[in-house]
């Protein structure tokens, strides 16, 4: 069987614009999101961001059809006053597709009330309107929904309003990367994981128990991740 089709340019047009759909559902990314200073101590409105994407948009390169097809998927929501000048001022996610992972050191009750509407343009709206797939490291997860005198609901309301939610991914502190100093190696995937010891499986249960505690259409898949770099998968091959 041939491994390319030739004569794809020559289909009709309403189906190329569903083979470029179809596709994109085939193509998703890790948004990983890091603070530039770690220090806790840090006025929260100074910080800057880093935000990197786990792999380029190829589709969005292919040519013109396909980009003016796709670009309507993605949208720019990172407030460009909080992002490193380092890094994509204009990074664009697929709010369908693509995993927005926080990946944090330790953070204060001012960025948990706050986090969202710092970090993004409109206040984080079309980001609680529209993701699906929303990931955090251990100090994420512990911050932003703490156990709070042993009841564990009322602490998942600052996620009340994320309405198509349907996937929050627990990323384990013990699988990060040793990448803080310069920034490699650079998160390729993020890869179902069993669980290890007690020190992993501690906070999974109240989590789970926590979000599909709140009523929702969809109940909420509940993974454990952990990172996968890309250095690792060129070393391996």
């Amino acid at each position: 069987m041939a491994q390319i089709f030739i004569f794809f340019s020559l289909l009709p047009t309403e189906l190329r614009l569903k083979v470029w759909n179809y596709a994109c559902s085939f193509s998703p990314r890790v948004i990983e999101v890091a603070p530039q200073i770690l220090n806790p101590v840090y006025p929260e409105q100074y910080r800057r961001w880093r935000a990197m994407a786990s792999t380029i948009l190829p589709l969005l390169q292919v040519n013109q059809e396909a980009r003016y097809e796709l670009l309507p998927r993605y949208s720019a929501p990172f407030s460009l006053r909080k992002l490193d000048p380092y890094h994509p001022a204009y990074l664009l996610i697929n709010h369908e597709v693509d995993t927005l992972y926080f990946r944090v050191g330790e953070m204060s009750l001012f960025r948990r009330e706050m986090f969202f509407q710092v970090l993004f343009e409109d206040e984080g709206v079309d980001l609680r309107n529209n993701l699906k797939s929303l990931a955090g490291n251990e100090k994420f997860w512990h911050t932003m929904v703490p156990q709070a005198l042993g009841n564990p609901n009322p602490c998942f309301r600052d996620f009340d309003n994320f309405t198509k939610l349907k996937e929050v991914v627990v990323v384990s502190y013990l699988e990060q990367r040793l990448d803080d100093s310069d920034g490699a190696p650079r998160l390729a995937r993020l890869e179902e994981s069993v669980l290890g010891g007690a020190y992993e499986r501690r906070y999974e249960p109240w989590l789970n128990e926590g979000f599909n505690s709140i009523p929702r259409n969809i109940p909420i898949t509940v993974k454990q991740c952990r990172e996968v770099a890309k250095l690792a998968l060129a070393s391996a091959l």
